[in-house]
């Protein structure tokens, strides 16, 4: 490539990372409430790359079943709450009742015992009335006067500590029974709870199980790329940065090349379940050397149902006997499936390393993988150019990656 060719080369993808840009940041900016990752999807797909929460995906009623499942989530996480509160409550509240009687009883025996002497002092008093209202003119003398004058204060003291003894008493009598009817309450509520928090947890399930389907075949809004596709680019990126940091594999690059093969899984109309596998599975034309190479079967028809010819399988278009070599478990579930996006993606991307000189870092690096894959200049610009398009949409959500270990699909 001359000078000349390479400037013009850096100026067009400038131009197309400007306006990629800025579709990119108007889409981002565009409400999709709901039609995006929740977070809650992470609880369906417990190993799904955390990037991917949040991304904005092409509106479908899926969009409207990921709404619903974070409301039915929330719901569920509330109650848990309230029923974990209200335990606690009635913990605290058995101790209080049991204590708040005892005082009860306490102020209720010492309002009987000022009630009693405040009665006894009244009564000595008219006694003492009775027995000296004889008639008689005398005047009381100075001792009588005292004594009458000493009952009197100490019958206003008793009767002052009775009303204040009774007022206790009350007060303590209404705390015991507010704190045994908000106890009866909460009794009530938590064995009502119960039964409804099982309806809620069916309800979160039952919404999981939607958008557990659902997920494959939502597509991230710009990429056009299934949720789960870009997951396994996104995991194959991490594994590989991890076990063979020198090829420095981009999600991107594999993008390219699942654009190519199958448009990410979705060739003919096929899509990806739950685990990640194409339905129906993706089989090639028979390479017997009309108008492509002869490549004699090579797996007995394991893969391709073909025993005379060898055909390219799955979403990254494998031929069974380079697949023999290079498949891999990218969702760590203990089987190789060609046919399998994680397994394919990561079998892809330990192709590319192998093939890359000296690695991905480098447009020329990149381009002698891609023409490992397949020998041909168009095949290779096409790869190339959706790669770099790729790259510019994934600017700030998915470039650069994180260098950590993927967790595997459950």
């Amino acid at each position: 490539m001359n000078t000349t060719t390479r400037v013009r080369v850096i100026a067009y993808w400038c131009v197309v990372a400007m306006i990629a840009l800025s579709i990119y940041g108007v889409s981002n900016k565009s409400a999709y409430a709901g039609g995006t990752v929740p977070p809650s999807a992470t609880s369906a797909y417990p190993g799904l790359d955390p990037r991917l929460v949040g991304v904005p995906i092409i509106e479908t009623d899926l969009t409207t079943a990921l709404v619903s499942l974070s409301e039915a989530v929330a719901h569920v996480n509330s109650l848990q709450e309230e029923q974990s509160t209200l335990r606690v409550r009635i913990s605290l509240l058995a101790t209080e009742s049991v204590r708040a009687q005892e005082v009860a009883d306490i102020r209720s025996a010492e309002f009987d015992q000022v009630n009693n002497a405040w009665n006894s002092l009244i009564l000595s008093q008219y006694q003492g009335i009775s027995s000296e209202g004889d008639g008689s003119a005398q005047a009381p003398d100075a001792n009588e006067l005292r004594l009458t004058h000493q009952s009197a204060r100490v019958s206003d003291t008793l009767r002052e500590w009775k009303e204040k003894a009774q007022l206790r008493k009350a007060e303590s009598a209404k705390y015991v029974t507010s704190v045994k009817e908000t106890l009866a309450t909460s009794q009530t509520r938590i064995n009502g709870l119960a039964g409804e928090l099982v309806v809620a947890q069916q309800n979160a399930q039952d919404k999981r199980d939607v958008v557990r389907s659902g997920i494959p075949l939502a597509l991230i809004e710009g990429l056009e790329i299934p949720v789960l596709t870009m997951d396994a680019y996104l995991r194959a990126e991490k594994v590989l940065s991890v076990e063979k940091p020198e090829c420095a594999l981009t999600w991107w690059a594999l993008a390219g090349i699942g654009r190519a093969e199958s448009n990410h899984g979705r060739y003919q109309g096929t899509v990806l379940d739950q685990t990640g596998t194409v339905t129906p599975s993706i089989i090639g034309v028979a390479l017997n050397g009309n108008g492509f190479a002869a490549i004699g079967d090579s797996d007995q028809g394991r893969f391709d149902g073909d025993t005379q010819w060898d055909r390219a399988v799955g979403p990254m278009q494998f031929i069974p006997g380079t697949w023999n070599r290079w498949g891999s478990d990218g969702n760590s579930d203990g089987d190789i499936n060609p046919q399998n996006i994680y397994d394919a993606a990561l079998a892809a991307g330990k192709y590319l390393c192998n093939a890359a000189r000296p690695n991905m870092t480098t447009e020329e690096g990149r381009r002698s993988a891609f023409f490992a894959y397949n020998y041909s200049k168009s095949y290779v610009d096409f790869v190339a150019a959706k790669g770099h398009e790729y790259e510019v949409l994934g600017t700030g959500r998915f470039n650069p990656a994180p260098l950590n270990p993927t967790v595997p699909v459950q």
